[in-house]
C-alpha cells in the first residue's frame, strides 16, 4: 500500500513540476554521505570523498580513498554509490570519480483511463569527475579550490534524458587557527530536457564554517540558498570523538519558510574506525510527521570508507 501511494504521489509530483518548469532530479540533492548527513549537511571540515555534493574543494586528501554507499529512502527505493579519489602528491591535487544510482523499481503503467499498459522503471544515475588543487598565495596558508563535473541521466518508461552540470568550491584554513570557512556553487548546468519541456537544475549556492576544539570536539554550521525557488536552509552540527575509535554526530537542517520541524529537522550518526585508517559511518533522519503516520519511518544512510597509504 506504501509503495502504491508512492508511485501515485511521484507521478503527480512529477506531473505537476515537470508542467511547471520545475526541477524533476532527486540524485543532485542527495549526493552526500552518511558523515555529512548525520551533520546537518555541512561540509565545514569534511575531507576526502564525504565533502562530495557538498563542496568539491573537501575532496583534497593525503590517502588514496575507496568509498560506497547504501542508503534507504521511501518505500523501498534505494541508493547506491561507489567514489574513488587519488592524491596526484606531485600537482598538490586530488583527482575524484564517483557513480550514483537511485532505483525507484518497476512499477505498472497506467492511461489516462486507469487501465494497465505494462510496466516502467524509474531511475536515476549520474557520473562525475572531480579534482581539488591546493595554491598557496605567498606565506598565507593554502587555499584549496575545487572542481567537479557531472553528467545525470533521468529514466522513467520511454522518457530518458542527460543534462550535464558543475560544482566549483573554495575552502580556507585560518593560519594557526582550527576555524575553517568554505564557499560552493552546485549544480551549475542547462535545463534537462523531457520532450516539448524543461526542467531546471537545483543550483545552490553554500556557505560553511567548522571550529575544532582539540582533537574531541568540532562544530559546523552553514547556510544555503537555492536558485530556483529562492529556499534558503540553515544548518549546525556537531562531531564528538570518544577515543580514537568512535565518532558522535548529530545535526538540524532548517529550510527558512517551511513547515517542517520536530524530529524531521534533526539527524544523528555515529563513525566507527575499522582496522588501519577504513571507517564504517552510519545516520539516520527521520521522516516528516505525515510519512510516520503511513507507516515509513526514517531515512538511513551507511557508508564504508577504505583509505590506503
Amino acid at each position: 500500500m506504501i509503495r502504491k501511494s508512492f508511485l501515485i504521489f511521484c507521478v503527480m509530483a512529477v506531473t505537476a513540476v515537470y508542467a511547471r518548469g520545475e526541477n524533476v532530479l532527486l540524485l543532485p540533492q542527495l549526493q552526500t554521505t552518511a558523515q555529512s548527513n548525520a551533520l546537518g549537511n555541512n561540509s565545514g571540515f569534511l575531507q576526502g570523498l564525504n565533502a562530495q555534493g557538498l563542496n568539491p574543494a573537501g575532496l583534497h586528501t593525503s590517502h588514496m580513498e575507496v568509498l560506497t554507499q547504501y542508503q534507504s529512502l521511501l518505500a523501498d527505493t534505494n541508493l547506491s554509490l561507489l567514489g574513488a579519489a587519488y592524491p596526484a602528491q606531485k600537482w598538490n591535487t586530488t583527482f575524484s570519480f564517483n557513480y550514483m544510482r537511485l532505483d525507484a523499481g518497476t512499477f505498472v503503467g497506467r492511461d489516462s483511463l486507469g487501465q494497465t499498459n505494462g510496466e516502467f522503471r524509474a531511475e536515476e544515475s549520474m557520473i562525475g569527475l572531480g579534482m581539488s588543487r591546493s595554491v598557496a598565495f605567498g606565506g598565507t596558508a593554502p587555499i584549496l579550490l575545487g572542481l567537479q563535473l557531472k553528467r545525470f541521466q533521468y529514466r522513467a518508461g520511454t522518457m530518458q534524458s542527460n543534462v550535464l552540470a558543475a560544482d566549483f568550491g573554495v575552502q580556507y584554513q585560518l593560519v594557526n587557527q582550527p576555524l575553517v570557512f568554505g564557499l560552493s556553487v552546485l549544480n551549475i548546468g542547462s535545463d534537462l530536457k523531457l520532450g516539448s519541456g524543461t526542467s531546471p537544475l537545483p543550483t545552490r549556492f553554500c556557505f560553511s564554517g567548522a571550529y575544532k576544539f582539540g582533537d574531541s570536539l568540532s562544530v559546523t554550521s552553514g547556510f544555503s540558498h537555492e536558485k530556483e525557488n529562492g529556499q534558503n536552509e540553515f544548518s549546525v552540527g556537531a562531531e564528538f570523538s570518544v577515543g580514537s575509535r568512535l565518532a558522535l554526530r548529530g545535526g538540524y537542517s532548517h529550510p527558512m519558510k517551511s513547515s517542517m520541524s520536530g524530529w524531521s529537522s534533526m539527524s544523528a550518526g555515529i563513525g566507527i574506525r575499522l582496522s588501519g585508517n577504513h571507517t564504517l559511518d552510519y545516520s539516520v533522519q527521520a521522516f516528516d510527521s505525515s510519512l510516520r503516520e503511513a507507516g515509513e519511518q526514517a531515512q538511513q544512510n551507511i557508508t564504508l570508507t577504505f583509505r590506503f597509504q
